[in-house]
């Protein structure tokens, strides 16, 4: 009993020992199922040696014996994981650097809290909640900090602020896109490539690549009208998004809008997003996707993607597309496998990145339209002499330069972005080794910083009537902004959205269109808030089925 009791104190010294020594220091987030398998070795080891110490040699088939030394193996492993996470969270209770920042006791022991607080893909929601109660900085993880003070955008996003991207970006190591290279030299060098598909010319060209994907819009939410019945617009917005950003990226659309059916990738991706929504730590995503048979969709959209870069790789379409940038860079010869993965990411990354977040936006800004009525008025008197009729003479077509100017255009959309940004809350940056001052605030070095959007563009502080739908204030009434630092729905610095420009052509073209096609309204008995309490925070915005009343616009 007492070689017992000794053992079972070493082991939670060891514990200790393990926490302060190693786990405290560096990352371990790639490494949980090597943990995982480390662990149940030096159970089994464990077990033996116990079986040993107990005569085992001489009674190897004991049934009995072995069970005993299983479970005083078992005994000693728990008494090192108390050791451990006694330690753990002793640190990051009274010791960590993050203690004097306020926040919930829960959300400071461990990370994991978090998912069980934002179980229902609301930590916009949860994340506003918490700022509300503690103030604009708070820490939401025992290494985490959300931070709503407008000086937090250029303190974190800056080309000069230090920081990085956090392990979040690590979740689909090793594969890689643009989106999540962490290394800062890596990162500028692929964007640099990238570049070249967000020129004026390139964004030219994808405008008439549009035009195609718009008309066929139009042409189902017109089937729509014609059946007197309410139109899910987010079914056929996402629709079109998907077949443009497929046709983008791989050179040959997914078919949503002429089939009516969803493509098998769109599920996928839908599925990963729910999962992201969860805000798992990385190091718990990253176990569940080692493995075998959880991550089976995800290889096989990579597949895919790579299957069909390979394909797009040996044609030349008539009118360029984004891989046409990136594929330039090879002059003739076949990309490495390394280049290859890299190229099937970047795909991945255009379909994903562009497709949900210009159609989530789109959704809510019709939702917003329809629910103010004297918005949609102003934004057709200003768009009526923008019009330019084209063959046939029902299509219409808009300058992209005039609807880059046309303020009441742009003030719905941005008004969309600040009450439902994309990210509406975890952007994922790590603060320099140093620290950083942030409005007089000192954060640690190494601290995960957010800066959430949502609760950014709700806020009183920064916003006055924060939390109505008022476009002008992006125009004739800019005393509504008390500080335009805040208000960064794509980021800025070096990790900002490269895609912006594309974006916004996207959204201005397309709600243009509609606007000037239908006459759109709530579906009787409709208050919308059944939509506003649908929207879900899944990482990016994720939106659910929006029907709205269309009917054809009079000429």
């Amino acid at each position: 009993m007492t070689e017992i009791l000794g053992a079972s104190v070493t082991a939670a010294v060891l514990g200790v020992a393990a926490h302060v020594l190693y786990f405290s220091r560096g990352e371990h987030h790639l490494y949980g199922l090597r943990y995982v398998e480390v662990f149940f070795l030096s159970f089994l080891a464990t077990t033996a040696l116990v079986r040993r110490s107990l005569g085992g040699e001489t009674q190897i088939d004991s049934a009995p014996g072995w069970s005993q030394s299983a479970l005083i193996s078992a005994g000693l492993h728990l008494y090192f994981l108390g050791g451990l996470y006694a330690s753990c969270v002793t640190y990051r209770v009274l010791l960590s650097p993050l203690r004097r920042f306020p926040g919930p006791l829960d959300l400071r022991i461990s990370s994991l809290s978090l998912v069980f607080r934002v179980r229902n893909s609301d930590a916009h929601k949860k994340v506003q909640d918490l700022h509300a109660r503690y103030g604009p900085f708070v820490r939401i993880g025992p290494s985490a900090l959300s931070i709503i003070d407008p000086a937090a955008i250029g303190a974190v996003h800056s080309g000069d602020s230090g920081f990085s991207k956090g392990d979040f970006y690590d979740l689909l190591h090793p594969a890689k896109s643009l989106q999540m290279m962490r290394n800062k030299k890596d990162h500028a060098a692929r964007r640099r490539v990238w570049s070249a598909a967000f020129s004026d010319r390139a964004l030219r060209g994808y405008e008439k690549r549009a035009v195609t994907y718009q008309n066929k819009l139009l042409a189902r939410l017109a089937e729509s009208v014609d059946s007197g019945k309410p139109t899910n617009v987010t079914r056929w917005i996402y629709a079109f998004s998907f077949d443009l950003t497929s046709d983008l990226a791989l050179g040959k659309p997914f078919g949503s809008l002429d089939t009516d059916k969803k493509h098998w990738v769109i599920d996928v991706m839908d599925a990963g997003t729910v999962v992201l929504g969860l805000m798992l730590p990385t190091w718990v995503f990253r176990l569940l996707s080692d493995i075998p048979g959880l991550n089976g969709d995800f290889f096989k959209w990579f597949n895919f993607a790579r299957d069909s870069m390979m394909t797009r790789a040996k044609t030349k379409p008539e009118t360029p597309d984004m891989a046409s940038a990136l594929l330039s860079v090879f002059e003739g010869r076949d990309p490495t496998a390394e280049e290859l993965a890299l190229l099937t990411g970047d795909s991945q990354l255009i379909i994903g990145a562009g497709s949900d977040t210009s159609s989530s936006t789109m959704t809510v800004l019709l939702y917003l339209l329809a629910k103010h009525p004297q918005e949609l008025a102003k934004l057709r008197v200003e768009l009526a002499p923008l019009i330019v009729q084209t063959a046939p003479s029902s299509a219409i077509s808009f300058s992209s330069e005039k609807l880059a100017s046309a303020a009441q255009l742009n003030g719905i959309i941005n008004e969309t972005l600040r009450l439902y940004p994309v990210v509406p809350t975890a952007t994922y940056r790590r603060a320099p080794p140093q620290g950083v001052s942030i409005a007089g605030t000192f954060v640690p070095g190494g601290t995960d910083v957010w800066t959430p959007q949502y609760a950014i563009g709700r806020s009183e502080e920064i916003y006055q009537d924060p939390n109505s739908f008022r476009p002008e204030r992006w125009s004739e009434h800019p005393e509504l902004v008390k500080d335009s630092r805040a208000f960064a729905p794509f980021l800025i610095g070096p990790f900002n959205c490269i895609g912006k420009p594309l974006a916004l052509q996207t959204i201005r073209s397309t709600i243009a269109k509609i606007v000037c096609t239908f006459d759109i309204s709530l579906p009787p008995g409709d208050d919308g808030r059944a939509f506003e309490a649908g929207i879900k925070d899944r990482w990016i915005l994720g939106v659910p089925s929006l029907l709205l009343k269309l009917t054809k616009h009079p000429e």
